[in-house]
């Protein structure tokens, strides 16, 4: 698919959960990106937010979270994510791109949520 993404756990705390991950990607259309993502947990697991602490190459920034709101034994996931790219690209390019983070990150949260 010309898209590869590796991460490593920088720091966890104390019950475990990540609190930094560095991740480096490369994309067949944006090269390659460099940074690091840190968690914060909501209380009750209703939801986890991150931010990057370090970004370098394709991607500038990054900001996100998941919000979990039960209601009748169903939970509404809202997802939120801005990523600023450090490279232009024409529109349709950086659509392809958006829509591909996007799927990663759902993705990730449904292998979350399988798990339990």
């Amino acid at each position: 698919m010309g898209r590869r993404e590796d991460g490593h756990v920088v720091e966890r705390a104390e019950g475990g959960l990540a609190t930094k991950v560095a991740f480096e990607s490369r994309s067949r259309y944006l090269g390659r990106a460099e940074y690091t993502l840190a968690y914060r947990y909501a209380p009750g697991d209703a939801g986890m937010s991150w931010v990057s602490t370090e970004a370098r190459g394709a991607v500038t920034n990054i900001t996100g979270e998941y919000l979990l709101d039960e209601v009748d034994g169903e939970t509404t996931v809202t997802y939120r994510l801005a990523v600023e790219l450090g490279v232009l690209l024409p529109g349709f390019v950086r659509t392809q791109g958006a829509k591909r983070v996007i799927d990663n990150a759902l993705e990730g949260l449904k292998r979350r949520v399988e798990l339990g």
